[in-house]
């Protein structure tokens, strides 16, 4: 069974997937991370929210917020997902992710998150209205209550999974290609 058609039985409505991918920009995003952040957190590159076991809803840099078929990725070399702890709360985040479809993608807060990994600034830029993949799933989730820090829009890949790993209820687990 392949790595998706795997994730295809497991996963549910609200549920994050946390993926790493075999691409030179999934790469360069890891290493960036492994700067700042445990392997067990940096190794994931990119998110998307489970819409039902066949779509998921995810930020793409040259389509931005757009929901696409489970079955046409291939890309992915290892896959975390995330499931909140009450299906109430998985409704509501899906609910926030889905408003966000159709936002451009934030290329400024994506070089500006790799200008923060690699010198350690603390000056932001990016563009009220878009997302990158992991904040948009991150304001998914705050947008339903989950406690996710002052400016969840902010989190990277690694960042979202260390905020994940923290919080009591939620459950993981890895798949591997």
């Amino acid at each position: 069974m392949s790595l998706v058609e795997e994730l295809a039985v497991y996963i549910q409505p609200g549920d994050a997937i946390a993926v790493r991918t075999a691409d030179i920009g999934g790469f360069f995003i890891r290493l960036g991370e492994s700067w700042r952040y445990p392997r067990r957190f940096h190794r994931w590159n990119h998110y998307v929210m489970v819409r039902d076991a066949a779509t998921v809803i995810e930020a793409r840099g040259r389509e931005g917020v757009v929901a696409w078929a489970l079955a046409t990725e291939h890309g992915w070399a290892e896959a975390q997902v995330w499931r909140p702890p009450h299906p109430a709360l998985a409704a509501r985040a899906l609910a926030r992710m889905e408003e966000l479809e159709g936002e451009p993608y934030d290329w400024p807060m994506l070089v500006d998150e790799a200008l923060i990994l690699a010198t350690g600034s603390r000056l932001r830029f990016g563009v009220a209205g878009e997302q990158i993949c992991s904040g948009a799933v991150a304001v998914s989730y705050a947008g339903a209550g989950v406690p996710l820090g002052s400016d969840p829009a902010w989190l990277s890949p690694a960042a979202l999974t260390a905020a994940l790993d923290q919080l009591p209820g939620w459950r993981s687990r890895s798949f591997t290609r």
